[in-house]
């Protein structure tokens, strides 16, 4: 059993985590809202941006929202033009998110607000600093 000391460390660092996570998507969620956009929706777009094309499942893991909540979300971004769903031919249950040409014009129109406000919470940290962190949250995550 850990001692209390560490037991309270711990507590302590996933507060200060927490802290970080509200942090940054407060304020990105504000820039977004400025422009109608949602977090969840920004999260969609640029991920599928980022990574290309998506299974919905490793989308809903990779924002971390519940399959469903993610299923609702490409249900209104296909109905306005920005994704589309593809089926696999070999596993119709397989779907993939890929974005239209309307999504990387939205994409490119939208991006800069919230990445400038995650860059000015990162830019506290020096490069060296940013990599330590990298290393330290990526060994947490497993």
């Amino acid at each position: 059993m850990p001692s209390e000391k560490a037991l309270q460390r711990a507590t302590e660092l996933a507060r200060l985590i927490g802290g970080v996570r509200r942090q940054i998507r407060g304020r990105v969620a504000k820039v977004l809202g400025q422009r109608d956009v949602s977090l969840p929706e920004w999260q969609v777009i640029a991920n599928v941006r980022w990574q290309g094309a998506m299974t919905q499942a490793a989308l809903a893991e990779h924002i971390g929202m519940h399959a469903a909540g993610v299923s609702r979300l490409l249900d209104g971004l296909e109905g306005r033009g920005l994704i589309r769903r593809v089926a696999d031919a070999d596993d119709r249950r397989c779907i993939t998110v890929h974005l239209t040409a309307r999504g990387e014009a939205w994409y490119a129109r939208t991006h800069v607000a919230p990445m400038t406000e995650l860059h000015e919470v990162m830019s506290r940290l020096n490069r060296a600093e940013q990599a330590v962190l990298a290393r330290l949250l990526l060994k947490l995550v497993g």
